[in-house]
Order: C-alpha cells, then sequence, then structure tokens
C-alpha cells in the first residue's frame, strides 16, 4: 500500500495557529472486501449495482476470494452481472429439461418420442453430475475432467454423445445470454470407437443370409435390396406388399419404435422415408414363400412376427442376436451391423449407375438441395432400378446349416 500525509487537526495556542499533521497509509481502490472466518477460510463481500451488499460462500484461499471479486467487478463494469439469486436458480439440470422439452428439429416440428427419450436417459446418466450446477459455473476444465471419466466408465463412443448433448444445451445458454460462451471443447464432440465396421460383400451377405433360420432371412433381403430401416421391416403387414408387374413392391408408410417400453408406430424417419420400394425379380418368389410358411392370411398379418406370443413386434435386441449367431456360423469376425445391409443397398445402387437423386428416395433421405427434386419426381424405387441389384451367388461356406426351429424341423448345427 501507498502512504500519504493527511492533514489532522488544526487549532491556535498562544495567538498562533498550528496544524498537526501526521503520515498513514492510503487504502488502495479495490473491490470489496474479504472476511476472515474462523475456519481459517475468506469470504468475499462486495456492493452490487443494486446497492445491495453480497456475502459470497467462503473460499479456501486469500487469493481464490481476491479473484473471485475480481471476476464480479468485471461483471458489474461489463454489464453482465447477475443477482447471485438468479444464478442459482439457472441450474443445469432445470434448464436442460426445459431445453429438451422446447427443442425442434430443423424443419421446426417437435423432437420424436425416440429422441426425447435418448436426451432424457443421457441427462440421467451421463450428465447428471452437472444437474446441480449453475450453468455460469460449468468451466472447460471441469467438462474435460467428466469426459475423461465418461470414456473410462461407458466409452468414447457415448461420452462423445454425451459431450454434444451438453455442447447443444449450453449452446442455447449462450444464446439467451446466461453464459458468455461455450465451455465444451469441440474435440470432446468427436465419437472414436475401437472396432470399425463396414458393409458385407455380396459373398459374405450369400452366407450370413444362408447361416439365417428360414424365418428370417427374408428381413436381410428386405435391408439389402430394398434399404429398410429395421424399424420399418418389423412393422410391414401383408397389405404392405404389392406385386406389379413380377415385381413385389414394398410400401413405406410408418414405423415401429419402442420407447420407454412400448411400442410406438410413427411416420418414418424424415418425410422422404414414406416411398415405394420395388424389390429385384429374382426376389418375388422368395416373398412369396415367406409369405405362405410363415405370413396369417389376413390384411394386417406381420410379415415378420415375433416368435413369443403377447409380444407385439420383433424386438431390435432379438434380431441382432440372430445376426450375431449367423455371422458366426458364416465364419466372419469383422463387425458388420444389421444395419450396415442398407449400406450395401446403397453402395450396389451407386455401383449400378444410380443417380444421387434415385438413390435418395431409395434410401428415403431429405435432400440438401431441392433443386434437384426436379431430376426425379417420383420416391422409392422403380422396377428399372430394382432389376440392377445382382442376384447373391451362392453360399460357398459348406458347413452353414439352419438352426434348430419350428418351421424347420432341423434338431442338429454344423460343428
Amino acid at each position: 500500500m501507498s502512504r500519504t500525509t493527511v492533514e489532522m487537526v488544526t487549532y491556535q495556542y498562544k495567538g498562533k495557529t498550528k496544524t498537526i499533521t501526521m503520515t498513514r497509509k492510503k487504502r488502495d481502490a479495490t473491490f470489496g472486501t474479504l472476511k476472515r472466518l474462523k475456519s481459517g477460510k475468506f469470504q468475499p463481500i462486495y456492493l452490487g449495482p443494486d446497492k445491495k451488499r453480497y456475502y459470497a460462500s467462503a473460499c479456501n484461499t486469500e487469493k481464490q476470494a481476491r479473484e473471485f471479486l475480481t471476476d464480479r467487478d468485471y461483471e458489474i463494469k461489463h454489464g453482465q452481472w447477475k443477482p447471485p439469486a438468479s444464478i442459482e436458480a439457472e441450474d443445469f439440470g432445470r434448464y436442460a429439461t426445459i431445453w429438451v422439452r422446447q427443442r425442434q428439429t430443423r424443419k421446426g416440428s417437435a423432437l420424436r418420442p425416440s429422441t426425447i427419450a435418448l436426451y432424457e436417459r443421457e441427462l440421467d446418466s451421463g450428465l447428471q453430475g452437472f444437474a446441480r450446477c449453475p450453468l455460469t459455473y460449468i468451466t472447460p476444465p471441469m467438462v474435460r475432467e467428466w469426459h475423461g471419466k465418461r470414456c473410462e466408465q461407458a466409452g468414447e463412443t457415448t461420452a462423445g454423445a454425451e459431450a454434444r448433448l451438453l455442447h447443444a444445451i449450453l449452446s442455447t445458454a449462450v444464446k439467451d445470454g446466461t453464459i458468455a460462451r461455450n465451455p465444451v471443447p469441440s474435440e470432446l464432440l468427436r465419437s472414436k470407437t475401437g472396432n470399425g465396421h463396414r458393409a458385407p460383400t455380396a459373398e459374405e451377405l450369400a452366407n450370413i443370409i444362408a447361416a439365417l433360420p428360414d424365418k428370417w432371412r427374408l428381413c436381410a433381403y428386405i435391408a439389402a435390396f430394398g434399404g429398410l430401416r429395421f424399424g420399418e421391416w418389423v412393422r410391414l403387414e401383408r397389405q404392405d406388399l404389392d406385386e406389379v408387374d413380377g415385381h413385389v413392391v414394398v410400401h413405406v408408410t410408418c414405423q415401429a419404435q419402442r420407447v420407454g417400453g412400448e411400442w410406438l408406430i410413427r411416420p418414418p424417419k424424415s418425410s422422404e422415408g414414406v416411398r415405394s420400394v420395388s424389390l429385384p425379380l429374382w426376389l418375388t418368389d422368395i416373398v412369396n414363400d415367406h409369405l405362405k410358411r410363415f405370413v396369417g392370411p389376413f390384411p394386417a398379418s406381420l410379415i415378420f412376427a415375433p416368435d413369443k406370443n403377447g409380444t407385439r413386434y420383433v424386438s431390435e435386441s432379438t434380431w441382432s442376436h440372430k445376426w450375431s449367431r449367423a455371422l458366426d456360423k458364416a465364419h466372419i469376425s469383422d463387425v458388420i451391423r444389421p444395419h450396415d445391409l442398407r449400406h450395401y443397398f446403397g453402395s450396389a445402387l451407386a455401383d449400378a449407375g444410380v443417380g444421387i437423386r434415385q438413390l435418395q428416395n431409395a434410401l428415403g433421405h431429405g435432400t440438401a438441395r431441392a433443386s434437384l427434386g426436379y431430376l426425379e419426381s417420383s420416391r422409392g424405387l422403380p422396377e428399372s432400378l430394382a432389376d440392377r441389384l445382382q442376384r447373391l451367388p451362392a453360399a460357398t461356406d459348406t458347413n452353414i446349416v439352419n438352426y434348430p426351429s419350428r418351421e424347420n424341423g432341423t434338431e442338429a448345427l454344423a460343428s
């Protein structure tokens, strides 16, 4: 602290005027004060722009307390200060709940129930540690520490997905003016998986389908040669199939989603998902054989009825289990997911010379440029393009046999 000479007292003595002066310490111009508590901690005290005195939470060291006062001083001078009561009310958990409720898609529609359920699961699990934390207190070091722990606990893919949700929520908080910048580092938004996946080759797909039980082979055919998503083909009924000029036409109008333990019937993933897909001509006999053996006679009879009574649709876990067993029987060690059959479909069409607009129609994807809509007016996959998909070769693995099932009566497996 600096020193200054201060005039203290002026008086008269024996007709003479005398002034007593002294030198004392001059207090530097600082913001707020610190109170030393009995615990040894330091409590910052400051006067807000509303002329009210605020007593902050005690800090462990004097340095931390002075840094706190410096931050509040900066906020007041730059018009960013908010009363502590309002800051505490804006905790992450409450803000995130409202964010999910009000969130809309890029097209301005409400989030799908499955998306809401996904966000709620991520908030209740991986992001639960931020629930009671004020938005302004979330810092990049805090997020990095959390991300590192989540990578160890749940894996990098899950941690990346949760980081993207955290980033999206806090981006809205920046727009609202609640926080100055997003504390989620951009490099944490990327997901890294240890095992890569790919679409099967034609030979591999032939072996996989041969290893599937008879009842479930058409699932793979429709996904690989019609491009249907799991939720789309699992919901198919007899009335959704037509035969036109020898081709089986699949009408995709909705999908089944399991949310919160209940099945919901929803429109396809996008408006372009409502489409009609013609299967290759060589698949017609396979489809008709499946309809004859495994599908009921009524228009609403499911094409793929579940094995268990009382189950509305085939669950994704059931299909994944059958798919994994078929991969093992086909001696395929690479990671090939059931959803990769859609990639097989798209790649096969692209290799056959299908244009981008036709490919988007066939897969039920949205288009990035509205002008592309003038290139092709129809949606779905017409017969002329379906026949470009080549028949699969014969299965090359002679050890592949059918799994034991009621429909084919097989009782033994290959060793």
